[in-house]
C-alpha cells in the first residue's frame, strides 16, 4: 500500500509540474530583424520571405515592399524573430508554390513585376539561403537572388 502511495504522489507531482494551462501558448522572445531582396541586383516587391528555425518548430514570415525591404513578424506583425539559425524561401505570393521535389531548374514567372524567381529559392533544402537572428545586433538580412 505505501508503494501505491507513492506512486500516486508522484504521478500528482509529475500532473502538477506540467505547465497548467491547457491551451495557453508561450511565446519566445523575438529581436527586430528585417532585410532587403534583390534579383541580379534589382529591389524585389510584393515577394513572401519565409524563415524556418532549424532547431525548433517556429518561423518568421514577411512580405517584401516595392523597394525590396521587409520586417520580420513571428507572433505579432513586425515583432522580428525569435533567437537561432534559420533557413530561408522566398517565393511569390500569387503563384503556386512548387513541392519539394520540383526540378530545380524551373521558373516560377512573377507576372506583376516581370521577375523571374528559380524555383530553388523556393524550397528550403535548395536555397542556399540562412540567417542568423541574435539578441544583439542589427538581423539586417540581405538576400540577393541571382536568375541564373
Amino acid at each position: 500500500m505505501n508503494c501505491r502511495k507513492l506512486f500516486c504522489l508522484m504521478l500528482l507531482l509529475v500532473m502538477g509540474c506540467s505547465g497548467g494551462d491547457e491551451g495557453s501558448t508561450k511565446h519566445r522572445e523575438t529581436y527586430p530583424a528585417s532585410g532587403v531582396v534583390t534579383m541580379n541586383g534589382t529591389p524585389v516587391g510584393g515577394v513572401s520571405i519565409l524563415l524556418r528555425l532549424k532547431t525548433d518548430d517556429i518561423s518568421a514570415s514577411a512580405v517584401s515592399s516595392k523597394d525590396g525591404s521587409f520586417q520580420l513578424t513571428t507572433y505579432e506583425e513586425n515583432d522580428g524573430a525569435v533567437e537561432g539559425e534559420y533557413d530561408i524561401v522566398v517565393y511569390k505570393n500569387d503563384s503556386k508554390k512548387p513541392s519539394e521535389s520540383a526540378d530545380s531548374k524551373e521558373v516560377d514567372t512573377v507576372s506583376e513585376s516581370n521577375i523571374t524567381i528559380p524555383v530553388k529559392y523556393t524550397i528550403f533544402e535548395q536555397s542556399g539561403l540562412t540567417t542568423t537572428i541574435t539578441p544583439e545586433g542589427s538581423n539586417t538580412i540581405e538576400l540577393a537572388l541571382e536568375s541564373k
